[in-house]
């Protein structure tokens, strides 16, 4: 759960917060923010959650064990895996350039 024990940055500390305004609310681009929105909420596409619906075609859902991430094929796909684990090759790049860009502009979240 991407909600759990989280920590928020108030005076360049860690803290705590129960009631907080979440940030990715203030995220300008409406797509991103959309985006984060259903990866929070589980409203996205990822095995994790799509398989886990029963559909007319597959009246059960799928158990957790075979929700394997369409790229390695190895690992569960779900929000933490797709965004920071997965090791394809074309992920990890975007991967690398988006952090050099978050780190670059928010030295303080290194």
């Amino acid at each position: 759960d991407l909600f759990a024990d989280r920590l928020e940055l108030v005076d360049k500390k860690r803290v705590r917060k129960v009631l907080f305004f979440w940030h990715y609310l203030r995220v300008s681009n409406e797509k991103h923010r959309r985006a984060l929105t259903h990866i929070l909420l589980s409203g996205h596409a990822l095995a994790s959650e799509r398989m886990m619906w029963a559909e007319w075609y597959r009246p059960e859902s799928i158990p957790e064990r075979w929700r394997l991430c369409r790229f390695c094929k190895v690992c569960i796909e779900d929000p933490v895996h797709a965004l920071f684990g997965c090791k394809h090759a074309p992920l990890l790049d975007i991967r690398r350039v988006f952090f050099a860009q978050l780190f670059q502009t928010l030295p303080e979240m290194k």
